[in-house]
């Protein structure tokens, strides 16, 4: 489950975070990888459940 605003993305019941960068996070889904990238991207939130990133997001995709 997916929810944005427009600096804030939230992802909800992830499995792991596989790639944290700058301007790239990649994180683990059920099914297949979510890539969010952008400019300034950081992790403000995270627990066994949820990760919230803030920033500049420009593009969502599933890979």
């Amino acid at each position: 489950m997916i929810y944005m605003e427009s600096k804030c993305l939230s992802i909800k019941y992830y499995e792991c975070l596989l790639l944290l960068e700058n301007n790239i996070i990649e994180i683990k889904m059920n099914d297949n990888i979510l890539r969010v990238t952008g400019e300034n991207l950081m992790i403000k939130y995270y627990s066994d459940q949820e990760v919230i990133i803030y920033g500049k997001i420009d593009c969502l995709r599933f890979l």
